[in-house]
């Protein structure tokens, strides 16, 4: 059986542009408690439409930041 899970790098570009979670959050519009949980993985697999906002605002393609990787059982 294979296990699906979404990893996210968002901590990691965003720190690449000195930004905190609130500068993120006031750049795609969305409570800084969104970028906290996605983050810490709370917050799994965030809409496409924020998940875009971030791509968008860290300017890198969403595939980069959000991606489905296969663990094993």
């Amino acid at each position: 059986m294979k296990i699906i899970k979404i990893t996210n790098k968002v901590r990691y570009y965003r720190e690449r542009l000195c930004l905190s979670q609130e500068d993120l959050a006031k750049k795609c519009k969305v409570a800084a408690e969104t970028i906290s949980r996605i983050e810490t993985q709370k917050t799994l697999l965030p809409h496409p439409k924020t998940r875009k906002k971030i791509a968008e605002a860290l300017e890198v393609e969403i595939n980069e930041i959000f991606r489905p990787v296969q663990i094993k059982p």
